[in-house]
């Protein structure tokens, strides 16, 4: 039987992975120097500092970085998911489309295309990257 046949919709299992923070420079909008577990976005002029743990996903729209988090807030900075991820690395995120990184932790269902978060977000899945994707969220936790 074909693997996407067999896990045509799933579901994480029941414990998550603990997010480390890999420090590594990337463009302006993130500052290398952060805390573990934390990034440092300039939203608007203004600092903030968002813990990867609630971080729920972000998304791009012309190079203007959209985090969204736990608590149903927006933080929006220019730059780009690839540093993003590169502040994350090492943590439960997972890029599942060009346009969309999103935190496994909050993640409760995996159905052809699309990803549900726990707030009833929908993410789109790459359709090239599907079965890639897949594999990992089968093997998380």
């Amino acid at each position: 039987m074909d693997l996407s046949a067999m896990f045509h919709c799933m579901h994480p299992p029941s414990h998550s992975l603990a997010c480390k923070d890999e420090r590594t420079s990337s463009s302006h909008t993130l500052r290398p120097e952060q805390s573990p577990h934390s990034i440092t976005l300039r939203c608007h002029g203004e600092m903030r500092t968002l813990s990867a743990d609630s971080i729920l996903f972000a998304e791009v729209f012309d190079h203007e970085l959209h985090i969204h988090t736990a608590d149903g807030k927006t933080h929006c900075g220019r730059g780009c998911l690839s540093g993003l991820k590169a502040q994350l690395a090492g943590g439960a995120f997972l890029r599942c489309h060009k346009s969309y990184l999103v935190n496994l932790r909050y993640v409760t269902n995996l159905c052809r295309y699309q990803i549900t978060l726990k707030n009833g977000t929908t993410i789109p899945v790459s359709k090239q990257n599907y079965l890639a994707i897949q594999q990992i969220f089968a093997a998380y936790g």
